[in-house]
């Protein structure tokens, strides 16, 4: 594994790296938010054991600080943030190789420096409804923060087909409350869903299509106030 962050500058179209200061880790939680980017949990060097270390890298300072782990270490989590707070959901523990994956629910706070998890005894975080790991990155759009697909060995009991799920997962923070958002039609894991504010859409480009190793060269749209997502083009 690799303690390098590329960084690709659209103004002048072109790339460049930076050496990470702290863990180095694979399928780690990433978000940026107000100037910093946060970097939690992962696996780690030589893939066998998961972290749950967390840096932060301040882009006016050019400074790495270490701050709180998290309460429970993961990766392969999906995770979003709205500014205030980081949200990871989910996840599984050990390498790099499919799991059953976690419920928990883990909220960081920029402001207070500090984790909530719904593991934590007294917790009222409402866990993820389905457990799994292998989602990919999640979004936060209009107050709420969008879980997609993911995966779970096959063996796992009710495990979807071909152990990668299509569902949708939706949490409000505020009301602390979750809701179904419609299926995929194909299940899906190991995604970078972006969001397009202008077409109010979501959209997914390739993805694993079978728990483990796996790739397609599927295209999906979710337009949000239309109900449902759009069928995928014809392959090409």
């Amino acid at each position: 594994l690799f303690s390098q962050i590329q960084i690709y500058k659209p103004s002048t179209n072109s790339w460049s790296t930076m050496t990470m200061s702290g863990s180095n880790g694979g399928s780690v939680n990433t978000v940026f938010a107000n100037n910093n980017l946060y970097v939690c949990g992962g696996f780690n060097l030589g893939g066998g054991t998961t972290i749950k270390s967390c840096t932060q890298y301040n882009t006016l300072s050019k400074v790495w600080t270490t701050i709180n782990d998290m309460p429970v270490g993961v990766n392969h989590a999906a995770f979003a943030t709205d500014g205030f707070n980081m949200f990871v959901m989910g996840g599984r523990s050990g390498g790099n190789v499919p799991s059953i994956g976690f419920d928990t629910v883990q909220i960081y706070n920029f402001n207070s420096k500090s984790w909530q998890s719904s593991s934590q005894s007294g917790s009222s975080i409402k866990p993820l409804p389905q457990a799994r790991g292998g989602m990919g990155t999640g979004l936060y759009i209009n107050g709420e923060v969008y879980v997609i697909g993911g995966e779970t060995p096959q063996s796992t009991p009710n495990a979807p087909v071909n152990g990668v799920y299509s569902r949708v997962d939706i949490y409000n923070p505020v009301t602390n409350s979750w809701r179904r958002g419609p299926d995929l039609p194909q299940g899906m894991h190991g995604i970078y869903p972006v969001y397009d504010s202008v077409s109010n859409s979501i959209f997914i480009v390739n993805g694993g299509i079978q728990v483990g190793p796996s790739s397609s060269k599927i295209f999906l749209s979710l337009t949000l106030n239309d109900g449902g997502p759009s069928p995928p083009p014809p392959p090409p």
